[in-house]
């Protein structure tokens, strides 16, 4: 009788203890979550907008609950990042090497809430274009060749803020391309990218229309 009932009373002290265990578990997970009032950050890159002018590289992105913002960048190669301080959801990058490849990121901060953003790629590059419209239905873009390109992406809609674009991707040895489009008129951009372990996109060049038969 009495070792039946030892092993009950083990039974119940092991329940017990597993109980308060799980209820610390979940105390310890729940004390990472926001606290009452505040709320969690949120920052995206929009690499589509980007400039580069007077070797000035304006970099932009878009936060979400934030309060203030750091902007990163380092050149290929370095290790380390040089960080700025901005209340702005972009920032000016001044004194940078045409050609030169560069990475960016950027961190949303809210108090003790922070959130950086994915690695921008960026090669300090662009290409000049001309668009018209052969025959019906048809797009071509012609350029000067860039050297160390790997390829071009060009960017084309029927809106002119490019909204729901499609894209094309032309070879290094491309110096024009014929897009298959319906009549109208239709906005285009092209950049260059470089492939040097990752993928260093180019400037895209200004947003220019053509009225294709």
């Amino acid at each position: 009788m009495g070792t039946k009932f030892s092993k009950r009373l083990v039974a119940v002290l092991i329940a017990l203890v597993m109980v308060m265990a799980s209820a610390m578990t979940v105390f310890a997970a729940g004390s990472t979550s926001p606290g009452q009032g505040e709320t969690e950050v949120s920052i995206v890159n929009l690499g589509t907008n980007d400039s580069f002018l007077n070797k000035t590289f304006r970099f932009k992105w878009r936060g979400e609950n934030a309060k203030s913002y750091k902007a990163w960048m380092r050149q290929k190669g370095q290790t380390s990042w040089t960080k700025k301080a901005t209340n702005n959801q972009y920032y000016e990058w001044k004194g940078l090497k045409t050609n030169g490849l560069y990475e960016f990121k950027a961190e949303a901060i809210n108090g003790n809430k922070s959130a950086v953003s994915t690695t921008s790629y960026r090669w300090m590059q662009s290409v000049k274009a001309t668009g018209k419209s052969p025959k019906k239905g048809q797009l071509r873009i012609t350029w000067p060749k860039v050297s160390g390109a790997t390829g071009y992406q060009i960017e084309y809609s029927k809106s002119k803020s490019m909204s729901s674009p499609k894209y094309a991707y032309p070879s290094a040895s491309a110096t024009s391309y014929t897009l298959k489009v319906g009549s109208g008129t239709w906005y285009w951009r092209i950049r260059p990218y470089k492939k040097s372990g990752n993928s260093y996109v180019g400037i895209y060049n200004g947003i220019q229309s053509v009225k294709v038969k």
